[in-house]
């Protein structure tokens, strides 16, 4: 992840994930992992990850499911969501 200090770490966080549905290596209806292993991924807690993916849920590119995870929603937002970074 670029380490891009202007940002905060979940908005960092947000931009790295929806890089790798640019990347397609997440793609769209994918349903990727917890905010636990995403958070020991990015060595930051869980809620630094809920932020990150509340961000991305905003912007329509995830979607967030109760008790279920979270699924990739669209790679067209994710590049419009990069863009404004």
């Amino acid at each position: 992840m670029q380490n891009d200090s202007q940002h905060p770490r979940y908005i960092r966080i947000a931009i790295d994930v929806a890089k790798r549905i640019i990347d397609n290596k997440l793609i769209e209806n994918q349903k990727i992992k917890g905010r636990s292993v995403l958070a020991a991924e990015y060595s930051v807690s869980p809620e630094t990850i809920r932020r990150a993916m509340a961000l991305l849920s905003e912007m329509e590119v995830v979607e967030i499911l109760p008790n279920s995870g979270i699924i990739i929603k669209s790679k067209e937002k994710a590049i419009n969501f990069t863009n404004k970074f």
